[in-house]
């Protein structure tokens, strides 16, 4: 479980109870889901290039935080509870994101498109 990371230009991002800490350099900046959500985040990753913090919790949501001022931009609930997540770039132009999600029965799948409305297995167990 990866519940601290560093952003490309060493900035600390890290989880204290259900919420996200930025720090960046004095100034620590707190991300956290709505009032009356109730979740553990089970994995953090982080990327300068798209201003974004991306975070998966045990209640099968996935949460994009804008990283400037401190809001949700894209959330989903997932099929399964996520285990891990990374932030990658595709395409011709590296503006576009996609977040990969691994579960713990070893799927692998993309979650990517206004407000992640892409989800897509690319890889884990047939049924």
């Amino acid at each position: 479980m990866r519940l601290f990371t560093t952003t490309e230009s060493g900035h600390l991002v890290m989880v204290h109870k259900s919420a996200v800490l930025y720090i960046d350099g004095a100034t620590v900046r707190n991300y956290e889901l709505p009032q009356g959500v109730d979740s553990n985040i089970v994995g953090i990753d982080v990327t300068e290039k798209h201003n974004t913090i991306v975070c998966a919790y045990d209640n099968k949501w996935i949460c994009s935080f804008n990283i400037s001022d401190c809001a949700v931009s894209q959330s989903v609930c997932l099929k399964k509870c996520p285990s891990a997540i990374r932030i990658a770039s595709y395409g011709d132009s590296s503006s576009e994101m996609v977040v990969i999600v691994a579960d713990k029965a070893g799927d692998i799948f993309t979650v990517k498109g206004t407000n992640f409305s892409s989800q897509c297995r690319v890889a884990g167990h047939t049924a």
